[in-house]
């Protein structure tokens, strides 16, 4: 790099040359070239690299005469803004001016506006008074209607063709105020329209006919009429003008004032005639704009396809190329414009390629599933009706090992029925290791041990001669997001449970759903099972689900007849009021010990007699117990599977559970309905002065008193304050966690005094 004394003499040097050129040897455009050499050097005065020396410019040669007029005309005009490189029309100001008026006239007069504030020279012929008839002209060829007395023609152009607000120079501005003559945007509107209220506030003294002889606009919500303020200004000075000569005699102000007051009041009540014409022609020409935008639109979205397909993608993957705006813009495009345009567009075609292939795989899947699906409906068939309902879904067995290998299979392996041989043979085996596995781990979330009951008796959860999972106060949740489950008490209401319908994702071609059933232990359920339990006279260390569903009692809530008036209490099943009790124990005073009672022979007859009477007794749930005419996906309502025992299999008195099966995945006990019977006031319970007693184990886990040992929190020391339920830490540990058996200790364990 040249250091600055040597930069100065190279400077120098080249001021001397250019002082001893001849005057001859100038070219004609040097001062433009010379204010173009000055505005890159400022645009490049941040380079990094070292000043150069200008480069010599070539000699031109000397004008001939012919062409003197053309060359004089061209440097008439400005100067500034005109490039090196001139362009195809460069020459085009140099034209006699009766040749632009034609040419122009062939124009849409929004082009001619765009014409118009390109250069002044062509602002200056354009908005000239000589100009009209290229302004006629073209507002005729498109079938405008006529420029109204009160403007001119460009305003008038303006005004219909335009987007620009006419006060403040906003663009893209689509509200035009016909009657006032202006296109204005909201912000200028709400400033310069001023309504009656306004008007007395900015002009306390104007007069009463200079409010005649402007536009106005009438307000539809209240017929009052609003002013433009420039409008009553230019009114202002044009009026008091016309009264200052008739103040001054000249001759013919008069006559004049009242000339000019009759031709303004005529042209304002022509506006508001000629105002639907216009909204018209408006309306018609933003649906053509609207239209003419489209089409160029869709001619650059055809552009931009043809060359992603030269780049090798398929033209299913480009449907929603039109959402990216750069993609329909109305310009042409250009090889620069398409390299800034492929950063947007093929990033979009990958994706919607990805998400194609990933629907087929996605309908391949489906359409195997449909082939397991037939072939696990004619196993069902070999099985009998009770036994339907411990069976998982087609969809649930699909995730099997051996059948998930099949389904998620890519297109290019073969798969038909045949395939699935193997697999179905080996069936039987799975679904007995699946209900293992899943009764290990249920056996696993018992509590281990003793536990005291909230009467004070002890009772183990495990027994020699009964699995524990068949208990009647072993109460699990499914804590699935999908839908809301029922509370599940012993093994047979597990084994039944498989969330969703029969058919559900089976159709689903996305995979959102699997086999696992998360289920968690629910000790406060299990405390209130031993209550219903012993108001049933039996034994809850080992009462079995199935005694308690043979004894068929029927139970109420005190809180139902001390909530609600009229002394009524619904009569639940046992298995719905565990559930009952268990919902609303939190919002229950915990003093009283009992809060559900045992309802009479006469009333549960009552409950049982109105309860096969409902409707919905009448839903299509129902199967034959005997034979697989009505199977699970052809169930018939209960009269109907009724009158088919006493055909078919002459069962008269058909018994429930046996002979006619209410089958559903998602509620077992939906089909008992909740009636009201006459309620019975709580018994007076005895009030003691002494202290209670310490809190027993049973009521700490309904209390919240546990911490979750896994949710580290280092201004706790590693534990985190929250604090939970037995059930809700053991659900939390679950979802959150994924923990199936948390141990105390471990996973959870009591709130101490320490924390």
């Amino acid at each position: 790099m040249k250091n600055r004394p040597q930069r100065q003499a190279a400077a120098r040097s080249q001021a001397k040359c250019k002082a001893e050129a001849p005057i001859e040897d100038k070219p004609i455009f040097s001062d433009h070239e010379e204010e173009e050499e000055k505005i890159e050097k400022r645009s490049n005065k941040k380079s990094k690299e070292s000043p150069s020396r200008p480069s010599k410019r070539q000699k031109q040669e000397q004008p001939s005469s012919s062409n003197d007029e053309t060359r004089a005309a061209f440097e008439s005009l400005p100067t500034i803004g005109r490039s090196k490189i001139q362009g195809r029309l460069s020459l085009l100001p140099t034209m006699p001016l009766d040749i632009l008026v034609a040419v122009f006239s062939f124009l849409h007069p929004k082009d001619i506006l765009s014409l118009a504030r390109t250069t002044r020279t062509f602002r200056d012929v354009l908005m000239s008074r000589q100009a009209t008839t290229v302004w006629k002209t073209a507002r005729e060829g498109i079938g405008a209607p006529a420029c109204p007395s009160l403007v001119s023609e460009p305003h008038w152009a303006t005004l219909l063709s335009g987007h620009i607000c006419q006060t403040c120079g906003t663009t893209n501005v689509q509200y035009v105020l016909l009657t006032l003559l202006r296109r204005a945007c909201k912000s200028c509107t709400s400033t310069h329209l001023l309504s009656s209220k306004k008007l007395k506030k900015h002009y306390p003294k104007i007069d009463e006919v200079i409010l005649e002889l402007i536009p106005y606009r009438i307000d539809h919500r209240g017929g009052d009429k609003r002013y433009w303020d420039d409008d009553i200004e230019s009114m202002s000075t044009k009026f008091t003008g016309l009264k200052i000569n008739i103040r001054k005699r000249v001759p013919g102000a008069v006559a004049a004032l009242e000339a000019f007051e009759k031709e303004r009041k005529a042209a304002i009540g022509e506006l508001a005639k000629l105002q639907s014409k216009w909204s018209q022609f408006i309306d018609k020409d933003r649906v053509a704009q609207w239209q003419e935008d489209r089409d160029i639109g869709q001619k650059r979205l055809q552009m931009v396809k043809t060359r992603l397909k030269e780049l090798g993608y398929e033209d299913d993957d480009m449907h929603t190329l039109q959402r990216i705006p750069a993609c329909t813009k109305r310009a042409e495009l250009t090889d620069r414009a398409w390299i800034t345009l492929r950063k947007d567009a093929e990033p979009e075609v990958i994706l919607q390629r990805e998400r194609r292939l990933e629907r087929a795989q996605a309908l391949l899947r489906q359409n195997r599933r449909e082939l397991i699906d037939e072939r696990f409906d004619a196993y069902r068939q070999t099985l009998p009706p009770p036994r339907w309902k411990y069976l998982p879904r087609t969809l649930d067995i699909s995730f099997f090992e051996p059948f998930s290998t099949l389904v998620l299979a890519d297109s290019t392996t073969e798969v038909t029925a045949a395939s699935f041989d193997d697999a179905f043979k080996a069936l039987p085996d799975l679904l007995e290791k699946a209900d293992a596995e899943l009764k290990d781990a249920l056996r696993a979330s018992l509590p281990e041990g003793k536990k005291t009951s909230r009467k004070g008796k002890g009772r183990a959860f495990t027994s020699k001669t009964t699995d524990p999972l068949d208990l009647a106060h072993s109460v699990f949740k499914c804590h699935r997001t999908e839908r809301y489950c029922n509370y599940l008490i012993g093994w047979d209401a597990v084994a039944s449970h498989h969330c969703l319908e029969e058919d559900s994702g089976l159709s689903d071609m996305p995979d959102i759903f699997s086999y696992d059933r998360p289920l968690a232990y629910m000790p406060t359920a299990a405390a209130f099972a031993d209550q219903i339990i012993e108001l049933a006279g039996l034994d809850p260390t080992t009462a079995l689900a199935q005694d308690m569903d043979q004894l068929d009692l029927r139970f109420a809530c005190y809180c139902d007849s001390e909530t609600w008036t009229g002394m009524r209490a619904t009569g639940y099943q046992w298995r719905i009021m565990v559930e009952h009790l268990t919902n609303h124990e939190k919002a229950w005073n915990h003093k009283r010990k009992v809060n559900a009672y045992l309802l009479s022979d006469v009333k549960a007859k009552d409950i049982k007699t109105r309860e096969r009477a409902h409707s919905l007794w009448e839903r299509p749930y129902w199967i034959c117990g005997h034979c697989p005419e009505y199977n699970l996906r052809s169930q018939m309502q209960r009269t109907f599977v009724e009158a088919h025992l006493k055909e078919k299999h002459d069962i008269i008195k058909p018994v429930q559970g046996t002979d006619i099966l209410y089958f559903t995945r998602t509620a077992p006990s939906a089909f008992f309905p909740l009636l009201k019977v006459e309620a019975e006031p709580r018994p007076q319970e005895e009030e003691s002065d002494s202290k209670p007693d310490a809190m027993s184990t049973e009521d700490q886990q309904l209390k919240r008193h546990f911490l979750c040992l896994r949710c580290a929190d280092a201004k706790t020391h590693g534990v985190r304050t929250k604090l939970f339920t037995v059930e809700d830490v053991q659900s939390h540990l679950l979802l959150r966690h994924q923990v199936p058996s948390p141990k105390k200790g471990l996973d959870y364990r009591m709130k101490s005094e320490d924390d």
